[in-house]
């Protein structure tokens, strides 16, 4: 008979900071992709990236936010009425702030069109070419226009934004950035016989 063990502890979830690592994983797969031969499916990664990046930005003034103002914390709030908000609170006026900022409300911008798309009715346009286009140039004129931001220096701008907002709103809410990580304590332990007659 296989002895009998118990685990027990406490931890942290910190949503936020998964969405933030996973980001970051990302982040370092799109450089990856950047540097290699082999470049197909970059823009694929460079949403991946920018749209974690935007769930983990919301995710990061969710946190502030719901510490800062408790249960007043308007949850259902838009992402830049939340930052405004947050920005407000603390009278956060510092020009890198404001710009990463900017550079959150262009993100949160791209985010809700892909998560809110609307159907379009075809725009008419003409273009003309020295010689027959080339497939790849037929496939650029049916790019829908966000795609443009789908780029490696984006993908870096808006993640180092992202951080600095964050880092930016623990300090101004005195908040340790460590009492905000996933964090725990577990302890394994072999059931006695005593134990065993309980469970």
């Amino acid at each position: 008979m296989k002895e009998k063990y118990v685990v027990s502890g406490e931890n942290t979830v910190a949503a936020h900071v998964w969405a933030a690592n996973a980001a970051w994983n990302l982040v370092k797969k799109v450089g990856e992709a950047d540097q290699s031969d082999e470049r197909g499916g970059l823009t694929y990664l460079c949403m991946s990236a920018l749209v974690l990046t935007a769930f983990a930005n919301e995710a990061n003034l969710n946190v502030v936010g719901s510490h800062v103002f408790g249960g007043g914390w308007p949850d259902s709030a838009k992402a830049t009425e939340k930052l405004e908000l947050l920005k407000k609170h603390f009278s956060l006026n510092r020009k890198d702030f404001e710009d990463a900022c900017s550079a959150a409300k262009g993100l949160i911008k791209m985010r809700n069109q892909m998560a809110h798309p609307k159907l379009q009715n075809p725009k008419p346009f003409r273009k003309e070419f020295d010689g027959r286009p080339s497939e790849k140039q037929l496939s650029e004129l049916q790019r829908p226009p966000f795609l443009a931001s789908f780029t490696v220096a984006e993908v870096n701008r808006q993640y180092a934004a992202m951080e600095l907002i964050f880092k930016t709103l623990l300090g101004a809410a005195d908040l340790d950035v460590n009492h905000y990580s996933p964090s725990g304590s577990l302890t394994i332990s072999k059931l006695s016989e005593e134990d065993k007659t309980f469970s």
